[in-house]
């Protein structure tokens, strides 16, 4: 039984040794940018139409394990909501934010690939612009008045495919934003309980894997060692 194990073990340790061998450290940049489908997660509720905003922006992943690594962004991102008053007014409100999420990257494949991206984020407040027509002169809806806070932060999970061509790669990706400040006081003295950014984004990254001539060349090892194994696995005529 002894010896039973110390086989088994030798076998993952093998199998593990051959994998990580087999893998390369990643290094990607790239850009993106999408729309955002915003709404504003107001308690009590406030009718609401989908408001459709953009984002693009920036960034940076490192991939130090086989199918593990962290992503980091800095993006310019549009949020806010517009309201269904049943015709009898118009308001909409758009914020502007600049935004960090850093989230753990996971993957599957190797130039096609699933992935999954998962992580907090924080965000600050640059501007808002309203867009309203007929409403009353007197009117003093509370979530009409300026914000009471500039910082946010949430959680954010994406999921979507990746390919590779060389160097580069692009993505799409489908992703969910669940904000978990409020963007006016809460509070049983405050008009709302919560009001917090709730969206769903679609994006397009294209990005660039820095790689060095060393790199370069390893890659092009495992490409032809990988060919040469798939030739002998080929059944004979």
């Amino acid at each position: 039984m002894k010896h039973f194990a110390k086989i088994i073990l030798l076998l993952l340790f093998a199998t593990t040794l051959h994998a990580q061998m087999d893998f390369k450290p990643e290094f990607v940049i790239g850009a993106g940018g999408g729309v955002n489908l915003a709404k504003v997660s107001f308690l009590p509720e406030i009718e609401q139409h989908t408001s459709i905003l953009y984002n693009a922006g920036i960034m940076a992943r490192y991939v130090a394990e086989k199918h593990l690594g962290i992503q980091a962004e800095l993006n310019f991102s549009q949020r806010g909501w517009d309201e269904n008053s049943g015709g009898q007014y118009q308001y909409s409100r758009t914020m502007n934010y600049l935004e960090m999420p850093v989230m753990a990257h996971i993957y599957f494949g190797r130039k096609t690939r699933f992935f999954v991206n998962l992580g907090p984020k924080i965000a600050f407040l640059l501007n808002e612009q309203e867009n309203s027509q007929n409403l009353p002169a007197s009117d003093n809806a509370p979530q009409h008045a300026p914000c009471d806070r500039k910082f946010d932060y949430g959680i954010c999970a994406c999921g979507g495919f990746e390919h590779g061509i060389g160097n580069f790669r692009y993505a799409l990706e489908g992703r969910y934003h669940f904000g978990l400040a409020d963007i006016f006081k809460n509070g049983t003295k405050n008009d709302f309980e919560r009001s917090s950014h709730q969206y769903i984004s679609v994006n397009l990254v294209l990005m660039y894997e820095a790689k060095s001539k060393k790199q370069v060349a390893s890659d092009r090892i495992i490409v032809v060692k990988r060919e040469k194994e798939r030739k002998e696995k080929e059944p004979k005529e």
